[in-house]
């Protein structure tokens, strides 16, 4: 009985150390705000750093390595270094303008771009004959973030993003050349809950409020030598994209400076179509 009582109080000490840190270090509606979602940055010269798998956006999608510092007071840079290895090079920036009356609000802008040629795990046939085709997204937004009440958060997000393709694609007797572009309008109303010290809950959705796509192109061949027919044609059209929102939820737990984040998302759209279920799983740690 006496060994079972000093396992069972070994166990509990085990448990309770870790999570006594947990609830004493953060405070997801103070200086340990969530920066994802919100209108919060990290503080200067914070710094967080994780791994993910799968992923619940096109900044993830796939897996994700996040870096994310606090340059200043107000300013965060951040990139997915899985992306970034994998040749999708990507930056992100956010500021935030001072809190006043538990309000504040930021602008972010980001950029990814690539380029056949730089993602290694293609075959290298197939990076010579697509190496002059760029693709490329650019983000904006502007976030409101609000802490009515200790436990709680309100967020709201209007966002624009403008995707793109171009370059051009040659055979032994054709070139075309040509690309595209939709741009997206959205926005984004988030719900964070704070039960515990060291546990959030977030819920949101994004909902797209007007897309536009356009494509052109020029192909040219020779069908005799010294002889050279082409031609070329534009459209563009609105997407219709009416209720295909993106619903998402979240929970994060915290030991010490270690972050475990279980989330989940339905509906992610590019262009008119629509993922299913997408489950996510990140551990990051804050220092």
């Amino acid at each position: 009985m006496g060994a079972r009582l000093a396992c069972l109080t070994g166990v509990c000490l085990g448990v309770a150390v870790p999570l006594g840190g947990c609830l004493a270090h953060p405070d997801f509606n103070g200086r340990d705000r969530l920066t994802d979602w919100t209108a919060y940055t990290l503080p200067a010269r914070d710094f967080q750093a994780g791994v993910g798998l799968i992923g619940t956006g096109l900044d993830d999608i796939g897996a994700s390595g996040r870096f994310e510092a606090g340059v200043v007071e107000g300013l965060q840079l951040g990139t997915n270094v899985v992306h970034d290895a994998f040749g999708i090079v990507n930056v992100a920036a956010k500021y935030a303008a001072p809190e006043v009356s538990r309000f504040t609000f930021a602008g972010g802008l980001g950029f990814k771009w690539t380029n056949p040629k730089v993602i290694w795990v293609l075959p290298r046939d197939q990076r010579d004959r697509l190496s002059d085709v760029n693709a490329f997204m650019v983000p904006v937004s502007v976030t409101a973030s609000w802490a009515p009440l200790s436990w709680m958060g309100a967020h709201l997000r209007l966002g624009y993003t403008w995707l793109g393709i171009d370059g051009a694609v040659s055979s032994d007797d054709a070139l075309f050349a040509g690309g595209g572009n939709e741009h997206d309008l959205y926005v984004q109303p988030t719900l964070t809950f704070y039960p515990l010290h060291g546990w959030a809950i977030v819920a949101g959705a994004q909902i797209p409020v007007y897309a536009y796509m356009e494509a052109g192109g020029q192909v040219a061949t020779s069908p005799v030598p010294g002889v050279v027919v082409g031609g070329g044609a534009e459209a563009g059209r609105e997407l219709d994209v009416r209720r295909k929102n993106t619903i998402y939820v979240a929970t994060q737990l915290c030991w010490g400076k270690t972050n475990l984040r279980l989330s989940a998302t339905y509906g992610l759209r590019v262009f008119e179509a629509q993922a299913g279920f997408l489950p996510a799983a990140e551990v990051f740690w804050r220092f």
